[in-house]
Parts: structure tokens; C-alpha cells; sequence
């Protein structure tokens, strides 16, 4: 076939202006006359009208914003066609791709998250595990979690007996067994403000945040 297409990658959250040329078709040896037809949801299924071709010029245009999260790709379809709309060559696939942008913070959506440790447990004991969700694009950085304590109540016998796993979110004791004592604990519960950040956890990322409640056991 003639018709010479490449995938065509567009940015979700674009703004105006609209339409805007997103990629271009070619037919080297199209007969005069000919017209180029784009099909497929996103053109005449929908959401219709989202995307569109120049009859005459195979340019490709977007008309909206578009949403990695609602749909990622698009499966379209370009034919040429005679004056009186009669295919002449194709359809030939033609698809378009959402590149992720990071719009989406990281979620704790299971709560409450309630764990419980024998008290006298060695150091390094397994608390429970805290994972968030994150509905970017997990091939990227904009859904990678790094996980960190902001805040643990009380805050004695230390104020850090516990440490999470920055990647798997494993919540593990980190004091003696001793201090893990109900009796000389005034009160045998802990709270702990988890947080989520995504971009590996650099300071652009975007965070969301749980409590844990811990409860040491006889």
C-alpha cells in the first residue's frame, strides 16, 4: 500500500489551542482526485470528533485535551477514497498514543490500616505492609513510590520505633525488644503518619498520606 503512517504521540492536559496538528499521513502515489478518510473510535465511534484529518493533506488534528487515565491509546483507521467515497486503499492502522503526565497522587485506599506486634519482638519484625496506589502510567516515574514516617504518636519511649521500607512500604520494628513492653508502655497503640510520594520520591512528586495504627500485643 501507498499509505504511509507512523503512531503519533500526543501529550495528555494540552491546552488550547484546538485543533492542533498532531501528525500527518502520506500517499505517495495517490491518484488525483483522491481523498484521505480517518475512521475509528476517537473519529466517528466515541468519543467522537476527538480526532480528525485534512481530506486533501492528511494532516492529522486533536480537538480536545485528552486523559492518559480515561484512554491511553487510540486505534485508528486511514483509507484513500475516490471522489464518490469508494475505498482505494486501506484502511491502514494508524494509532495514537498518550504520553502520562504526572496528574495523579498517590492514593491509600485499602484503610484503616490497623497492625498488631507482639511486644518483646526482636528488632527488625515485620509490622504490616502499606501500599499505595497511583494511577499514572507504571511504566514511569510518575507512579514510582517511595514511601517514608512523617509522624509517629506517642513519640516515647523513642520517637522512631519504627521504620518503613522506602520501596515495598513493609512497616518493621527498629527498637530492643526490651522498649516493646505493654507494661512499661503508657499506652501499648501507635499512630503513624505514612506518606506516598511519587517521582522516585523527589520533592516534585506528588504525595498522599495514611494512618497506621499499631498495636502492641501481650
Amino acid at each position: 500500500s501507498g499509505i504511509v503512517v507512523s503512531p503519533i504521540l500526543i501529550p495528555e492536559n494540552q491546552r488550547q489551542p484546538f485543533p492542533r496538528d498532531v501528525g500527518k499521513v502520506v500517499d505517495s502515489d495517490r491518484p488525483e482526485g483522491s481523498k484521505f478518510r480517518l475512521t475509528g473510535k476517537g473519529v466517528d465511534q466515541d468519543p467522537k470528533g476527538t480526532f480528525r484529518i485534512n481530506e486533501n493533506t492528511g494532516s492529522v488534528s486533536v480537538t480536545r485535551t485528552l486523559d492518559r487515565e480515561t484512554i491511553a491509546t487510540y486505534q485508528l483507521y486511514v483509507e484513500t477514497t475516490d471522489a464518490s467515497g469508494k475505498t482505494l486503499e486501506g484502511p491502514v492502522p494508524l494509532e495514537v498514543i498518550v504520553i502520562d503526565q504526572n496528574d495523579n497522587r498517590p492514593i491509600f485506599r485499602e484503610g484503616p490500616y490497623i497492625g498488631h506486634v507482639m511486644e518483646g519482638s526482636p528488632t527488625g519484625t515485620t509490622v504490616m505492609r502499606m501500599t499505595a496506589f497511583d494511577a499514572d502510567d507504571p511504566a514511569t516515574d510518575n507512579a514510582l513510590l517511595r514511601y517514608n514516617i512523617r509522624q509517629q504518636t506517642p513519640d516515647k519511649p523513642s520517637p522512631n520505633m519504627f521504620y518503613i521500607d522506602p520501596e515495598k512500604g513493609d512497616i518493621v520494628t527498629v527498637v530492643s525488644p526490651a522498649l516493646l513492653d505493654r507494661e512499661t508502655l503508657e499506652n501499648p497503640k501507635y499512630e503513624l503518619i505514612i506518606e506516598a510520594q511519587d517521582m522516585a520520591g523527589l520533592d516534585v512528586g506528588l504525595t498522599g498520606t495514611a494512618t497506621a495504627t499499631i498495636v502492641i500485643d501481650d
